[in-house]
């Protein structure tokens, strides 16, 4: 998979094995050239509809992106593997500030939205997130269910504070004093990042 810059300009290349053996996936090392955390795959192609959408999705992988775009779904770009870094964000402004995130629906996949999601807050990037079925990826689920059932997906994306709570709620049993306390120190570590007062004021009564 060649890596384009936004100019399209070739920077480095992902490779996947097509059998089971591992590493899974060997990418071009980094270079002054090429850095992982200040490019994302395919927003040379998406730039535009992004534009007009004035939304992006963000996917995790090279065919994460590749089969949505050939079935139609333009406005989409992918993190390179990696946890969303400030630069990827700051690019993503220059064409929408709405962001859907489509990550694995695995526990690594988890981390990483939940990783990005104060990246996102800082940056006062309205961010959504979807959890697709237990074992699907933004490939996958294409291919089985259709770009449109993809498409009703995103259209479906939950806000962060919905997303985070029902990842710690399924982890942590909440009937437990402890895990509650734990669970609401973890969510007003999110929320105490948002800087509209109003938004933070409906999460803490949510919250509570």
């Amino acid at each position: 998979f060649p890596i384009f810059d936004i100019k399209g300009r070739v920077l480095g290349f992902g490779c996947r094995v097509l059998d089971e053996s591992l590493p899974k996936y060997i990418n071009s090392p980094e270079t002054l050239v090429y850095t992982k955390g200040r490019n994302l795959y395919g927003l040379n192609f998406a730039k535009e509809a992004i534009r007009e959408n004035d939304s992006v999705v963000v996917v995790e992988g090279y065919m994460d992106f590749t089969i949505p775009f050939q079935h139609g779904f333009k406005n989409i770009t992918a993190s390179l593997g990696t946890a969303l870094t400030t630069e990827q964000v700051r690019l993503l402004k220059r064409y929408t500030n709405n962001v859907v995130m489509v990550y694995d629906s695995d526990s690594a996949g988890e981390l990483a939205t939940l990783r990005s999601m104060d990246i996102f807050i800082e940056e006062e990037v309205n961010l959504k997130v979807v959890s697709l079925p237990k074992g699907c990826d933004p490939d996958t689920f294409v291919r089985k269910a259709g770009v449109e059932s993809f498409r009703k997906e995103v259209e479906d994306a939950a806000d962060i504070f919905d997303y985070k709570l029902n990842i710690l709620t399924s982890r942590f049993d909440i009937k437990d004093a402890v895990n509650k306390a734990k669970v609401c120190g973890l969510m007003l570590e999110t929320i105490n990042k948002l800087k509209n007062a109003i938004l933070k004021d409906e999460y803490l009564h949510k919250l509570s």
